[in-house]
């Protein structure tokens, strides 16, 4: 062999060298990625769980406490401390909705209160008040102002109103005048689509909740009559719950600062106020606002809790910046705490 065919074999060798050396680099940082994945999915799951557990011993503790009127132990509407499970942590918060509009059976008013920080125009304002209900309502008569079935099929990409309740607050985005600007300045956060909560009672019949009762102890059949009685009255009536109020305890800072009269300095001072406790009257709240600005306020605001309930849980493994957060909704009869059910979660 010549030297110049020698040196051709070695410049091969070394190129066949240099190939492998880079497939087994390859295949080396694949391994390692591998790994790296199978860890990260590992942690992953580990955090959900204790998310999970999260939820689930919120759900009992939360209900327990109710039952035992210890409502300190698992507050609603302010943030909780975080709580160790195995090898992290969890921390869940609890709010109602009663401090939400609920859009499905709001009235004009309601709608108008959203808008009133808005710099819309006073048409502009009447034009989404008057769509929402006409989107909402089951007929395709327009409201002054408003929009229905015509409006939506003239457009360029046509669609068709829903004519039945909002399924999610984003879908206030395909009403008339609503744009995303004016969805995240004026409803997101502030809005439940949730069903009635006067219309989910427990599916018993009478003879059923009168053993319950009875059974539970501490009154005799009459008063257990009159408890039943009085219960079924305040149903059928729709008295368990006043869809023109927001709760003060619960509402959001967004939420206050849409109340007439309210400024930032005041929901500042009403925020500061609900983390040491929550007002047990409509008094202390007249007390901090001003009575000049209570009166002002006053038909839009209750301390009445909503049936509907949300436990946010967000879990977390020592040492890694994983988080992982699952939300569960659920419903429970404000005057039997053994009476729930979960909604959704998500």
């Amino acid at each position: 062999m010549k030297i110049d065919d020698q040196g051709l074999a070695l410049v091969f060798v070394l190129w066949v060298l240099v190939f492998l050396s880079v497939i087994a680099a390859g295949f080396g940082l694949s391994a390692k990625q591998g790994r790296d994945t199978v860890y990260s999915e590992g942690i992953k799951t580990k955090a959900r769980y204790i998310t999970l557990a999260g939820i689930n011993r919120t759900l009992s503790g939360f209900l327990r406490s109710r039952k035992e009127n210890k409502e300190e132990d698992w507050r609603i509407n302010t943030d909780l401390p975080a709580r160790a499970f195995g090898d992290g942590w969890f921390q869940v918060f609890i709010s109602n909705d009663s401090g939400k509009i609920n859009i499905n059976n709001a009235q004009a008013n309601l709608i108008r209160l959203l808008l009133s920080r808005s710099d819309l125009s006073g048409h502009d304002k009447d034009v989404i008040v008057s769509s929402i209900l006409d989107w909402c309502d089951k007929d395709d008569l327009t409201r002054l102002n408003g929009a229905e079935k015509d409006y939506y099929e003239a457009l360029p990409k046509p669609y068709r109103p829903r004519n039945g309740d909002f399924v999610s607050p984003a879908e206030l985005l395909k009403v008339r005048g609503i744009t995303r600007d004016v969805f995240r300045d004026c409803f997101k956060d502030r809005l439940s689509v949730k069903i009635d909560e006067n219309e989910l009672l427990p599916e018993k019949s009478s003879i059923q909740e009168y053993l319950q009762l009875e059974n539970r102890g501490g009154q005799n059949g009459i008063q257990t009559f009159f408890t039943l009685e009085k219960r079924s009255e305040m149903n059928r009536v729709g008295k368990l719950y006043d869809h023109s109020k927001i709760n003060i305890n619960a509402a959001s800072a967004g939420m206050l600062f849409c109340l007439p009269g309210m400024t930032e300095p005041l929901v500042k001072k009403v925020i500061e106020y609900r983390r040491e406790k929550d007002f047990m009257s409509l008094t202390e709240f007249e007390a901090l606002i001003g009575a000049e600005v209570y009166v002002g306020l006053s038909k839009y605001v209750s301390l009445a809790l909503s049936r509907y309930y949300t436990i946010t849980s967000v879990g977390w493994v020592k040492g890694s910046d994983i988080i992982e957060r699952i939300r569960m909704d659920i419903w429970v009869d404000n005057q039997n705490w053994d009476e729930y059910k979960v909604v959704q979660r998500y």
